[in-house]
């Protein structure tokens, strides 16, 4: 048990409006639903029976989100608009269908981030802004290039 869970339930961080700012850095948390708007550095990194992460409500989330997470495959962060460096990076069995719509930031540059490092191989469907095609002095933004080089990307601009 943790924290009154029983393994493999689902820990919900229910109150919307609020940050997650104490590390689960290596625990064993299976599933995750919260309706916090910011999400500190390294909250979830490296845990290693992660299988879903739902944060609907996240606009903010900080380096290292879901780093490193061997078998995390469903994320829902469909209002995100500031995805930190290396938010994803290492977590091969993410299952892409992205909606990065609202997304201003991958990393805190348009330059290769590792947002997405260590993920390849995949079929991989992104939705992002139209802005993103050309903000990198003119090329696609950096973490977005890395998927496209990487993997087979279905863009649809917005």
């Amino acid at each position: 048990m943790l924290n009154g869970q029983k393994v493999g339930d689902t820990i919900t961080f229910d109150n919307i409006g609020y940050s997650i700012n104490n590390p689960f850095v290596g625990t064993h948390i299976q599933n995750v639903k919260t309706r916090a708007n910011q999400i500190g550095n390294n909250i979830f990194r490296a845990c290693p029976v992660l299988q879903s992460f739902i944060g609907d409500s996240i606009t903010d989330a900080g380096t290292g989100l879901l780093s490193n997470n061997p078998v995390l495959g469903n994320i829902s962060i469909p209002n995100i608009v500031n995805l930190g460096s290396e938010s994803l990076s290492n977590s091969p069995n993410i299952i892409f269908d992205f909606n990065f719509e609202n997304v201003d930031n991958f990393g805190s540059n348009v330059f290769q981030n590792n947002c997405f490092i260590g993920i390849i191989g995949r079929t991989i469907t992104v939705t992002a802004k139209t802005i993103h095609q050309i903000s990198n002095g003119g090329n696609l933004e950096g973490d977005l290039a890395y998927l496209d080089s990487n993997n087979t990307v279905t863009f649809n601009w917005v």
